[in-house]
């Protein structure tokens, strides 16, 4: 958890336990895509006043309610047709990479 002295910390997009649940699925189908790399790690920052004055979300401590959501789709994924795959896992790194910056992606944005 973030307190007054670290106003910024690394922010996963997806988020790092996901990851390593599905760790195989990306391998196969975005083998270049990594946790700790350009298209994952972000820097977040930690109190109201600094996400309004960058106009980013908050990143404070954890989002379990993110996890069970990517979870899931992350499993639908993974059930589905082999040809689908890559495109589909693209898609939801993409999204979440631009909402996680606080971009508006179809009227949704992950805070």
């Amino acid at each position: 958890m973030a307190n007054a002295t670290t106003p910024q910390q690394g922010l996963d997009t997806i988020p790092r336990a996901v990851f390593g649940e599905f760790e195989e699925l990306f391998t196969r189908c975005l083998p270049n895509w990594r946790p700790s790399g350009e298209y994952n790690l972000t820097v977040g920052v930690t109190t109201k006043e600094l996400a309004v004055q960058f106009d980013v979300p908050v990143q404070n401590g954890s989002h379990p309610w993110i996890n069970d959501q990517l979870t899931e789709i992350f499993e639908e994924i993974d059930s589905g047709p082999d040809e689908l795959k890559t495109r589909r896992l693209l898609v939801v790194s993409q999204y979440m990479t631009a909402a996680s910056g606080g971009d508006v992606v179809n009227g949704y944005g992950v805070a």
